[in-house]
């Protein structure tokens, strides 16, 4: 038998030495049936079994199953969101189908709490960390986006690409070695709104900024709106996505358009889906064609009507975590319910102690 010279390195290399346990499983192990479903993070991705993408590729208990006669149904709730099976033959299925992410109790994100959202590490292996994740900065009951709380870190901890003296809530705030951090200057000259720097430390550069991109002030607007401020107040300048009339607004989130003396204007803006009613916000269709459907779209569920957030939230009177009712009508009922048990006011209130895991 020939012995090819790279055999023998090999067996060179493996008798150099001898195999040290390295104490913990090397990262990349997670890619059969036995450690999808074993409970553990095996390659200390943050992700579990069949929450790990190396499972969904690798492992036949994590993969799309495809039964003999394919169902028709929605796929919006608990069950047909963990079956393994495309429900709505839509070519998604479970987590893949955005029906399926609307729903909290299914765990399609892992990045919805403050400890998650602190703990530098991508829980959810979409790419962005912590408060730089939108289920971070967006989330409902998400404090610790809100401000940067350390300002000695060295850490971005509120997510708006600012971290200690250089964001401007550490204004004053004592910063690394203690010393306090100098109050910031407001981007509201020329030099300032052109200068490639976030000078008053609020996540936004130049004419980004709202002090530059609003200020009256002729070498300003020279800078963030050379052609001169058009007013965006026809149906043309109010669906080209450009901001026209230079005030940080375009289309029709600017009043020009939605309160202008066009009514031209203003009935096309009157006129653009929307899902922003109890009706719409629990109807199971993608009203406004913006890719999220009912209490998954922002504008049901940071919605300031009282009645589309007691639509989308149990949490939205504390006391209905505790009726033994699915008051929201989504499946889960009180502490079982995502919307109580990550609330922080439900929480301190003590209805919900954390006794209940809802996603692990």
């Amino acid at each position: 038998m020939r012995i090819s010279s790279f055999s023998l390195l090999v067996l060179a290399v493996s008798f150099a030495g001898c195999w040290v346990d390295p104490g913990v499983l090397v990262l990349g192990y997670e890619t059969n049936d036995e450690a999808c479903s074993n409970g553990v993070d095996d390659d200390r991705d943050g992700q579990t079994d069949c929450q790990d993408d190396d499972c969904l590729r690798r492992s036949t208990l994590c993969g799309e199953f495809i039964p003999l006669v394919p169902p028709d149904e929605p796929e919006d709730n608990f069950g047909a969101c963990n079956d393994h099976i495309d429900n709505d033959n839509d070519g998604r299925f479970d987590c893949g189908d955005p029906g399926c992410q609307a729903i909290p109790e299914n765990c399609c994100s892992n990045e919805f709490t403050d400890e998650r959202c602190s703990d530098g590490l991508d829980n959810d292996a979409n790419g962005f960390v912590d408060c730089r994740d939108f289920g971070c900065s967006h989330g409902m009951y998400v404090t610790v986006c809100d401000a940067e709380l350390d300002c000695a870190d060295g850490k971005d901890n509120d997510g708006d690409l600012a971290a200690d003296c250089s964001d401007g809530d550490c204004s004053g705030v004592a910063g690394p070695g203690g010393t306090p951090c100098p109050a910031l200057t407001p981007e509201t000259t020329a030099e300032l709104c052109n200068n490639g720097l976030d000078d008053d430390g609020n996540g936004y550069t130049d004419c980004r900024d709202r002090g530059c991109s609003r200020s009256t002030d002729p070498a300003v607007m020279a800078i963030c709106c050379p052609g001169g401020p058009v007013a965006e107040n026809t149906v043309a300048l109010c669906s080209d996505g450009i901001d026209n009339d230079c005030n940080s607004y375009s289309d029709c989130d600017d009043f020009s358009c939605t309160r202008s003396p066009n009514p031209d204007a203003v009935a096309y803006c009157m006129n653009l889906p929307t899902e922003d009613t109890v009706e719409k916000c629990t109807n199971g269709l993608d009203d406004d064609n913006n890719g999220f459907v009912d209490c998954g779209d922002f504008s049901c569920s940071q919605s300031t009507d009282l009645a589309v957030q007691s639509a989308c939230f149990e949490s939205a009177n504390p006391a209905s975590c505790a009726d033994g009712m699915d008051n929201d009508q989504d499946g889960f009922t009180d502490c079982a319910d995502w919307d109580c048990y990550y609330n922080p006011s439900v929480i301190t209130a003590g209805t919900c102690d954390h006794a209940y895991p809802v996603c692990q």
